[in-house]
């Protein structure tokens, strides 16, 4: 019983981690790191989408065509995949540091989400520009990959 404690004590500390998003281990691979599970094949039911917004921000909203989602990391991308840009406002999720303060979105509780949505600024950066997101409906079912429309600033 006594060796138990412990292993059930960090499997309560992961799944409060994962649910609170607190997520930036997962920034360089964005994967979940669920245990025996791996991301979905078939077509995600979520979407990503960016639109030009003002002053140079742009409204990036994730949500779900016709499901609600758990958890959510989502990072801008130049063509190498490197990480470009800041996210300054989130709603519906959280600001984290994967490199440099405000580079990733991931939502901030564990309840089910019908959209995020997150206010991106280029920061200097100029060119193409697709945000990529990691989509958790549930500890099992989960999609990586889920790119937004291209955009050019």
């Amino acid at each position: 019983m006594l060796l138990f404690l412990p292993v059930l004590m960090t499997a309560v500390g992961v799944a409060w981690g994962f649910s609170s998003g607190n997520v930036g281990w997962a920034c360089g691979s964005m994967s979940p790191g669920h245990l025996l599970t791996s991301a979905e094949t078939a077509p995600p039911p979520f979407e990503v989408y960016a639109e030009e917004y003002e002053a140079g921000y742009y409204l990036v909203t994730v949500f779900g065509r016709r499901d609600q989602f758990k958890g959510l990391l989502m990072q801008a991308h130049n063509p190498r995949r490197k990480r470009v840009g800041v996210f300054t406002q989130v709603e519906g999720g959280q600001t984290l540091n994967c490199g440099y303060e405000g580079d990733a979105v991931a939502h901030n509780n564990g309840d089910l989400k019908s959209q995020v949505r997150a206010l991106w600024h280029p920061n200097g950066y100029t060119g193409p520009v697709r945000f990529r997101a990691t989509i958790v409906k549930s500890y099992g079912t989960y999609w990586t990959d889920v790119l937004s429309n291209p955009i050019e600033v």
